[in-house]
């Protein structure tokens, strides 16, 4: 896999640097607790949970406009999802199609993922094949952090460095996982030094390995820094993406590698 700076996408080998990195580091100072989802019990088997609804369960599960469609065929799972421009948007979108991509090769027993990301137009801004690590994280576990726990454990997290949590989108995958989008007070502090502050909003999602999206935010909305990671897609621990703006430097960015647009 190359590197991709305008999307601060790592290799292969910068991913496993990162990201194990990351696990090891954001680890240290976390603690919240796990319980079993009221509103989506454990299946009997993931088979049956997710043949209970005529669409694709895994697309509504995620439950996102950034994607299109999920299916599989010869070449493994195949996921189309859009982004409004290249950069943070396009990077956000990345990890969506992960996400439901590695979750869906394991219930279609697939060993490839195929991502490709379009913009409004149609036109391709971005693909991907990857493959699966059959050793990784389980994306249907019988106990799931619950939607309400996840967002008391981010909110707490998050007045700890001083922050507020403009949204949460929850998915009840890879044992309950989210999206967080987060306004620092001090978005420059908050950035340069993600490594120190993020595992304090992350909690377990960070600690356990996890899959997880931080999108932090200024006060009038921009994007000024995507970190993600994704188990059990692509070589080893998995995959890690991350985003800055031009000329922005963060501890948590593994080469500070950020878009050029």
């Amino acid at each position: 896999m190359e590197s991709r700076p305008e999307m601060g996408r790592f290799t292969t080998l910068k991913t496993k640097v990162f990201v194990a990195a990351a696990a090891v580091a954001l680890g240290m100072v976390t603690l919240t607790v796990t319980m079993v989802s009221a509103s989506s019990p454990p299946a009997s088997s993931p088979s049956a949970d997710l043949g209970a609804s005529s669409d694709n369960p895994v697309l509504a599960a995620v439950d996102s406009s950034r994607l299109a469609t999920l299916d599989s065929g010869p070449d493994g799972v195949r996921v189309t999802g859009t982004a409004s421009k290249s950069g943070d948007d396009e990077t956000r979108t990345f990890w969506y199609e992960s996400l439901a991509g590695a979750a869906y090769a394991q219930e279609v027993k697939a060993d490839t993922v195929n991502t490709v990301i379009l913009d409004a137009s149609g036109a391709t801004l971005d693909s991907e094949t990857a493959p699966l690590n059959s050793a990784g994280s389980d994306a249907f576990p019988s106990a799931v952090m619950t939607e309400s726990d996840l967002t008391t454990m981010v909110q707490k997290g998050a007045a700890s460095v001083d922050a507020q949590v403009v949204d949460i989108h929850y998915i009840p995958l890879f044992g309950g996982t989210a999206e967080i989008v987060l306004q620092p007070s001090d978005v420059k502090d908050f950035v340069a030094n993600a490594s120190i502050k993020s595992p304090s909003v992350l909690g377990t999602l960070a600690r356990q390995g996890e899959p997880y999206l931080l999108t932090v935010v200024d006060a009038q909305g921009n994007v000024q820094m995507v970190l993600g990671y994704t188990p059990t897609i692509g070589e080893g621990l998995g995959e890690g993406i991350a985003w800055l703006p031009p000329g922005v430097q963060s501890d948590a960015v593994w080469g500070s590698y950020h878009s050029n647009t």
